[in-house]
């Protein structure tokens, strides 16, 4: 049969070398034309491949057809190969370069770049994805109109370790539209991490921490939460009176905005006018407190707490908007949690499974927790968190 893609390399040259007694082979291909089928597709002048890094220009390659892009090429290329790349790249990083041709959508590419340094203690990724979109609608429902078509992403996601006790992480998300993502990746858009812009410094020694974030929805037609910036400060589990009470306590402040996306507002204005009126920009203050007596009865553990909620606006909802001025929020809560353990020991072998005995472990749990003192309600107050939306409760 024929093969699908080939290689016309007029000129090659292979030269074999010994490093530290092994014996290694570098070919180098020059003028080199790709085929598929019978129409060529790309030059490259030289190519090399050597046998004691194992790298290859072309990593793979897929044919096929869907609904959504009609009949497909797509490949996948490692510029690392090339002979003018220093080969020390590929000891911290790795570069894929993606070229595709979807029938239905036009010509489509763009690369991911992994990097992972040990000596400066920094790792992450950078994606890209362009294509100039054929059609006016996407495929996948709801079918949205494709009204720009210059279509693509750019993520990166970096983490630094500054110190063991300090970090940073940084992610950029750009997304050309909102359906994009859903159309050309829908496995990251139903089960990846949600696409945000931020940057957020965190230290944590023994079990306290603090942290600043810096946080903007650079996408407009994305709903989310903004701070410029927020600075947090949390201890957990912090003893006093000898051990024998337990203090759990997070605060913060900084200047918040609840972004509701500008499709909303073409889509269904209705929904947008309402949540706009919900929310806007101003200084809040938050400080969540909980006081535990842990003990232990019998075989019970026992942690009964109290606990106060004090939250701070510089603006208050007034006329559908960030219009009154400055406001707050108490709420007071009391609960306790109590678990055992319940367990028996079987004398249970087996040598296939290395089973030396087999212990049943029962554990029962119960948790109640109140807020009877909430001193305003929710529709009162700006929404930027879960917490701004809490009322009276008993659970």
């Amino acid at each position: 049969g024929h093969p699908h893609f080939h290689v016309n390399s007029p000129k090659i040259r292979i030269k074999r070398r010994v490093e530290d007694g092994e014996t290694y082979t570098e070919a180098k291909a020059y003028d080199n034309v790709f085929y598929f089928g019978q129409i060529p597709t790309a030059y490259l002048p030289v190519y090399k491949y050597d046998t004691q890094k194992k790298e290859s220009l072309l990593i793979g390659y897929g044919v096929g057809s869907s609904q959504r892009f009609g009949t497909f090429l797509r490949t996948a290329w490692n510029p690392y190969a090339l002979a003018f790349v220093p080969s020390s790249l590929s000891d911290w990083s790795s570069l894929v370069t993606n070229l595709e041709y979807l029938n239905k959508r036009g010509p489509a590419g763009g690369f991911e770049f992994e990097y992972d340094r040990d000596d400066t203690g920094t790792e992450g990724f950078l994606e890209t994805y362009y294509v100039k979109d054929k059609l006016d609608r996407d495929e996948v429902p709801p079918r949205l109109p494709i009204t720009d078509k210059h279509r693509g992403r750019g993520l990166w996601r970096n983490r630094q370790e500054v110190t063991e006790e300090l970090r940073a992480d940084t992610e950029l998300s750009y997304l050309s539209d909102r359906g994009f993502l859903k159309e050309y990746f829908e496995e990251e858009f139903q089960e990846g991490k949600k696409q945000e812009t931020y940057l957020n410094l965190r230290r944590l020694k023994d079990n306290r921490g603090a942290t600043l974030l810096a946080k903007d929805e650079i996408n407009k037609f994305q709903t989310g939460f903004e701070a410029w910036p927020q600075v947090t400060y949390h201890a957990i589990g912090q003893p006093l009176w000898e051990n024998r009470l337990n203090m759990t306590s997070e605060s913060n402040f900084g200047y918040l905005n609840m972004q509701i996306g500008n499709e909303l507002e073409s889509s269904n204005n209705d929904v947008f006018n309402r949540l706009r009126s919900t929310t806007g920009k101003s200084f809040r203050f938050d400080s969540d407190n909980t006081l535990s007596a842990p003990f232990k009865w019998w075989i019970l553990k026992a942690n009964p707490f109290v606990g106060g909620r004090l939250t701070g606006y510089s603006k208050s909802l007034e006329n559908n908007g960030p219009n009154g001025d400055a406001t707050g929020r108490f709420i007071g809560s009391l609960g306790f949690e109590g678990s055992t353990q319940l367990w028996r020991a079987y004398a249970l072998e087996n040598k296939l499974l290395r089973i030396n005995g087999l212990r049943h472990i029962i554990t029962p749990e119960v948790r109640w927790i109140a807020a009877p003192i909430v001193t305003k309600k929710p529709e009162d107050l700006l929404q930027y968190e879960r917490s701004d939306a809490l009322n009276d409760y008993n659970t």
